[in-house]
């Protein structure tokens, strides 16, 4: 497994609700945790010999503050309250990630409100820089929902 595909991993089940993945196959395993302290606890083999394990412990963070804004970023809002879903069903790929190029009329999520699911859009064409809202939770009117650079 190369590192690049690792780290999709961490991202796919930090963006979900598994808490727990374990992998293996022959000498090569992997075993991603989350911890309650938003942490990430990976442990590889570092030789051909299993008994040797490397621990590499990832910090998430799931707040607002992951952000790589500049002063040039702009914010996507929502446009009214309600639950913001990243994608378009449970256990689906997210509509955007961070340091996706998106077009103006991309759907960047979806809010439910009164049983109505409402495809939320960019304004115009970008680099996503942050996620500011986890999927599955409440979302204010006018709460950025993400950050983009033009």
């Amino acid at each position: 497994m190369k590192t690049s595909e690792i780290y999709e991993l961490i991202e796919k089940i930090e963006t979900s609700k598994i808490s727990e993945f374990e992998y293996s196959n022959g000498d090569f395993s992997v075993s991603i945790k989350k911890e309650p302290k938003n942490t990430i606890v990976q442990t590889m083999p570092i030789s051909n010999d299993s008994s040797a394990t490397k621990s590499i412990t990832v910090d998430v963070d799931t707040s607002s503050s992951k952000k790589v804004e500049t002063s040039n970023d702009k914010a996507i809002k929502a446009p009214l309250v309600g639950t913001f879903y990243r994608a378009s069903a449970p256990g689906e790929k997210p509509f955007v990630m961070i340091g996706q190029k998106i077009k103006k009329g991309d759907v960047i999520g979806i809010i439910e409100a009164m049983k109505m699911m409402n495809d939320i859009v960019a304004t115009e064409d970008g680099v996503v820089t942050s996620i500011d809202v986890e999927d599955g939770k409440m979302v204010e009117f006018d709460q950025p929902l993400l950050h983009y650079q033009q």
